[in-house]
C-alpha cells in the first residue's frame, strides 16, 4: 500500500508496511 505525501508542493508516493 502506498500513501500520497505531499510537502512544500511536491508529491512523494511512500510505501507503507503493515504488518
Amino acid at each position: 500500500m502506498y500513501a500520497i505525501v505531499e510537502i512544500a508542493g511536491h508529491q512523494y508516493k511512500v510505501q507503507k508496511d503493515q504488518q
